[in-house]
């Protein structure tokens, strides 16, 4: 505890430089930013020369920390400023905001009532759970993070070994999310497996006071940007949705996008470019949505002068120019395997193929969102184009989409909660231009009225919290097969894939091969340190489900054969009675672990 709180105190002192900016809201983006650039470069630093231990990393923070400390109290003295704390300053709303959006992401682990799915589930089924307690992630992708962030802290490494099959060389192009991550649990000491979740609800909740910072920079009242921001916990999650629920490398891309929308504010282009580069190295498939928005910022910016659009064409042709020349460097280069990989995420199908999730617009949006968002709409497209210019390509695609298992550069439901961030943004000056009109026709008295209003919304939002993971909203995005009509039901955002008498079963194996469903494969591979040989698709993919079903369908020939072949040690699967395999263990769920005694 005396660690997590000590590294809290050395993350958090760099924000007391927020003091030197007259503007707090700017001077906590600016710091956010270099905080963020700082801790990801001490990251891979230190990671690439084999040196990423506690003692270094907090070493070289305390160290940046002082010298962050130093300069602030230089130019507090030679501005003849002193530090203080003005109560009456504070924007109170934003603290209202961190605090509900803090306690109703706790209620996604760790008050849970609703339906789940089970590992066992041979078909899709929903099991109705109150008040449940997981600690650990939902979604397959946050397992590998573990994975490859334990992976990187025990090995004082990068994150480029698959420790799900004993270490072997594994491409993440996922690198800086994890690197970073892992910084971050070394820093604050946190156990990767049972407080992931803890800081998937941390980053999230900063998802939601960017949004509120942001619209306080576009001049959106406090209490008006208070509840579009809060509206965005309302965004729809599914299994396959992963949106404020989860913690996954698209949700720090998220952030610094937010970080560079805020910049754009600021006008402060080279900044935003920044945030951008950094977010391409997080998660490449925004790219082209930074590159709309800086663009159009620019375009409707910058006085178009013959001057001004010479350099700008002469700046697209030689950096098309080099990036065709890298790519060939590249594709000549030991990185070849990297480049092709890049390469067939250009262009790809999607992993639900040939199916088509059903992700109507007003099913995953709030629809309060739709409403405010609908009368933002000219407001954007008037003073904010290049917000209008992202949404036109957000509904594009969307569309698109929604229409063939054909993607380009970005998973369709990535798109989509991307889509949905921007839609609450623009319901923020939907809502302000409702004010406006509210304060033109009634004046004081419309002001109150709205004052009144704004924060019984916000009352409710905190009334609603124990309620939030009570939504069904997920129910409704079907799979369709357009081909036939077939239609695959969703399995709920939360579930219980890893039990406790999971952990009891394997508690004393280490480092063996096991043999089990996928997504037991997967989070008991994770727990336990041991190696699946089937699991979950996901940023990492061992094994075919085919060998499941196999396996399960064969006679003990046939699965003393699977076995061999596999060289597994354990078989953690339904009941069975073949001679070749020892009964160990039998979980409460129905699975019985097997030793191979051939």
């Amino acid at each position: 505890m005396f660690e997590t709180i000590l590294g809290i105190i050395l993350l958090a002192l760099p924000f007391l430089a927020v003091n030197l900016f007259s503007d707090k809201k700017k001077g906590f983006i600016y710091v956010l930013f270099f905080s963020l650039l700082f801790q990801t470069a001490l990251a891979i630093t230190t990671q690439f020369f084999g040196v990423f231990y506690y003692n270094v990393v907090m070493c070289c923070t305390l160290f940046a920390d002082i010298i962050v400390l130093f300069v602030c109290f230089l130019i507090k003295i030679k501005n003849r400023q002193k530090f203080v704390f003005n109560f009456q300053k504070i924007d109170w709303v934003v603290f209202a905001v961190i605090i509900i959006s803090f306690l109703t992401l706790f209620q996604v682990h760790y008050n849970y009532t609703g339906k789940i799915n089970l590992a066992t589930d041979q078909v899709v089924s929903y099991h109705e759970v109150e008040h449940m307690k997981y600690v650990y992630p939902y979604f397959s992708d946050e397992w590998y993070a573990v994975s490859l962030i334990e992976g990187s802290i025990n090995s004082h490494s990068l994150p480029i070994k698959n420790i799900l099959t004993n270490n072997t060389p594994f491409l993440n192009l996922e690198l800086f999310f994890h690197s970073f991550l892992a910084e971050i649990f070394v820093i604050l000491n946190l156990n990767v497996l049972t407080q992931y979740t803890l800081v998937s609800i941390f980053i999230n909740t900063l998802i939601i006071v960017l949004i509120y910072i942001f619209l306080r920079i576009s001049k959106v009242s406090a209490l008006a940007s208070g509840v579009s921001s809060l509206l965005a916990l309302y965004i729809a999650c599914g299994a396959n949705l992963p949106g404020l629920w989860h913690l996954i490398p698209f949700t720090l891309g998220i952030v610094i996008f937010l970080i560079s929308a805020c910049f754009m504010e600021f006008n402060d282009v080279k900044m935003a470019i920044a945030s951008m580069l950094l977010a391409s190295f997080f998660y490449p498939p925004l790219i082209p949505f930074f590159a709309i928005a800086i663009l159009g910022f620019l375009f409707f910016k910058i006085n178009l002068t013959k001057q001004n659009i010479f350099r700008i064409v002469i700046g697209l042709i030689l950096l098309f120019i080099f990036s065709v020349l890298g790519f060939y460097a590249l594709s000549a280069s030991p990185l070849q395997e990297m480049v092709n990989y890049i390469i067939s995420r250009l262009f790809f199908t999607s992993f639900v193929a040939p199916s088509i999730t059903q992700l109507y617009f007003y099913r995953v949006i709030p629809l309060p969102v739709i409403l405010f968002a609908i009368i933002g709409l000219y407001f954007i497209y008037k003073n904010k184009k290049w917000i209008f210019a992202e949404l036109t390509l957000c509904a594009m695609m969307w569309l698109f989409y929604s229409l063939t298992v054909n993607r380009f550069f970005i998973e369709y439901e990535r798109m989509v909660i991307f889509t949905s961030i921007i839609a609450v943004i623009i319901s923020g000056f939907g809502l302000k231009f409702i004010e406006d009109e509210i304060k033109k026709e009634f004046q004081k008295k419309g002001e109150d009225f709205l004052k009144i209003t704004e924060i019984s919304i916000i009352f409710i939002f905190l009334l609603l919290v124990p309620y939030y993971t009570q939504g069904r909203n997920w129910g409704n995005f079907i799979l369709v097969n357009p081909s036939n009509n077939v239609i695959s039901y969703p399995k709920s955002p939360a579930n219980n894939y890893l039990t406790e008498d999971d952990l009891r079963v394997f508690k004393d194996i280490k480092g063996k091969k096991f043999l089990s469903i996928s997504w037991k494969g997967t989070v008991i591979g994770v727990a336990t340190g041991n190696y699946p040989v089937v699991s979950k698709a996901g940023t990492i993919s061992i094994g075919q489900e085919i060998t499941i079903d196999d396996f399960l369908n064969s006679d003990c020939a046939g699965k003393t054969y699977i076995a061999r072949l596999t060289k597994v040690e354990y078989v953690y699967m339904p009941a069975f009675e073949c001679v070749e395999f020892q009964k160990i263990d039998e979980s409460q769920e129905g699975l019985v672990l097997y030793k191979v005694v051939f």
